[in-house]
């Protein structure tokens, strides 16, 4: 009931002019802009502001080395990255935490073990990607030819198709077979 009386301009972030003297000295680069930014972004903003408040002197400064390597990534590091900390954000509690534990045991490993951890995840990424070009290929080629699941034999020893041709391509009729297969025509000779 009370979701009704609130109205869409009383959930807007807020005006440069209704920030508070800290948060308008602490965004004083904005101040231009400000009044602009989209309700959402404004809001984020100021969230990330109240979280920076808040850290010591060691905690900012962590934070702001962080901000310097994410500026020195591609454009295209940066996108993976986010998206894997969404998939991360996605993930249920419990193996959250579990992916937390392994990573700190892995920060406690020596230099050499965490190269060796490193060298052998890159190689295992290399022969997954490798193994997926493959299949990526093979499939192509059979669409290519024109070749689709469905034309292979269903491995319950069918011999061709409705026309009398085998698996193959071949007519089924007259091949030599001496196997029984013959041809689906009703059989015999005529």
């Amino acid at each position: 009931m009370l979701a009704c009386l609130i109205t869409p301009a009383a959930m807007a972030a807020p005006s440069w002019a209704e920030l508070d003297t800290v948060q308008q000295a602490s965004l004083e680069s904005m101040r231009d802009q400000w009044d602009q930014i989209d309700d959402a972004r404004r809001d984020n903003i100021l969230a990330g502001l109240a979280r920076w408040l808040i850290l010591n002197d060691e905690e900012r400064a962590r934070a702001q080395s962080r901000f310097q390597q994410w500026q020195l990534l591609s454009e295209e590091d940066r996108s993976d990255l986010s998206r894997q900390f969404q998939q991360f954000q996605g993930l249920d509690d419990d193996t959250k935490q579990e992916l937390r534990t392994r990573y700190e045991r892995y920060r406690k490993l020596p230099e050499e073990q965490k190269n060796e951890l490193r060298e052998k995840f890159r190689n295992d990424q290399d022969s997954a990607r490798d193994a997926d070009k493959k299949d990526a290929d093979r499939k192509s080629d059979k669409d290519d030819r024109g070749e689709t699941s469905s034309s292979k034999s269903d491995g319950k020893g069918s011999r061709g198709d409705d026309n009398g041709n085998d698996n193959n391509g071949r007519d089924g009729r007259g091949s030599g077979d001496s196997g029984g297969g013959g041809s689906n025509n009703g059989g015999g000779r005529k």
